[in-house]
């Protein structure tokens, strides 16, 4: 995929949304008070010692707001790769309108977030993503952020959108002929083999108050094949037990090699790509079928 431009109406919209509702006077002076001297490590402090490399949970607009700082572009920037990489670019943009993207632990909406900044809008088609979309969370607090998200100019202003305990519903006044399930750098997290069967669950469901619709899929992207001790191979055995996943079917992962912006400094104009070592998202689209 060729390198993105570094800043764009979605880091913008980051910047206004979460950037300017950091405290960033108490930041900087507990990074200094942990020996974090230089300003440059002001981005370690926040991403080891406060959110302890993405395990820290988000039940707080301030921690919602640094875990979207620290990890925000580089979660769009891995899906947008993985998109690219496997078909789920033309299987979602071919049909955006009436696919629902359904995304477990959507956090701010990460995924939706990557798909607003990829969408070219033509003639006659609304200046933002008038997408359809059901967002699952745990957390509160970011599903708060991801309704700052979906009122932004990024998405079509005509969306509906409705909050509840542990999801965000967002409409566009389309009936779903298309689901789409993403697990986009979920099952990296801590005690996420404890939810498999959830997870089950709930898209059974889902798929049970759509009779109508037959095409779905289901998008892995994270950052090894398998997931926290294999949950995501158990996973996926499990989708073969239920039958909505075919028994043959390889669940070889493919990896991709991605480069990655970063917000510096907690200012939302100084925006770079992470030079260091290279970063892969494995990732794979799988066909599922009606249990």
């Amino acid at each position: 995929m060729p390198q993105r431009k570094t800043q764009t109406k979605l880091t913008q919209t980051i910047s206004n949304i979460v950037i300017e509702n950091i405290d960033k006077k108490a930041i900087k002076k507990a990074a200094f008070d942990a020996g974090y001297w230089n300003p440059d490590e002001l981005h370690n402090y926040i991403r080891i010692n406060l959110l302890r490399n993405g395990k820290t949970r988000c039940n707080t607009a301030e921690l919602a707001n640094l875990y979207t700082y620290a990890y925000g572009l580089v979660h769009v920037d891995a899906f947008q790769e993985a998109a690219v990489q496997t078909s789920f670019s033309q299987i979602y943009f071919d049909d955006y309108e009436h696919t629902l993207l359904v995304d477990f632990g959507c956090g701010p909406g990460t995924v939706a977030l990557a798909l607003a900044e990829m969408w070219k809008a033509e003639e006659g088609e609304p200046e933002g993503l008038p997408i359809n979309y059901l967002g699952i969370d745990i957390e509160d607090e970011m599903l708060l952020l991801a309704e700052d998200f979906f009122n932004t100019p990024i998405f079509d202003e005509d969306l509906k959108i409705t909050l509840s305990n542990e999801f965000i519903r967002v409409k566009n006044g389309v009936k779903p002929q298309k689901i789409i399930f993403v697990f986009n750098y979920l099952f990296s997290q801590s005690g996420i083999s404890e939810y498999v069967e959830s997870f089950i669950t709930r898209m059974k469901r889902i798929i049970s108050c759509l009779p109508e619709v037959d095409d779905i899929y289901l998008m892995y992207s994270n950052i090894d094949y398998c997931g926290e001790k294999n949950a995501f191979q158990k996973f996926l055995e499990r989708l073969k037990e239920e039958g909505m996943l075919n028994k043959s079917q390889s669940t070889y992962i493919s990896s991709y090699e991605y480069n990655f912006r970063k917000f510096n400094n907690l200012d939302g104009e100084n925006i770079d790509y992470f030079e260091g070592t290279p970063r892969y998202v494995y990732t794979e689209i799988f066909t599922l079928y009606r249990p």
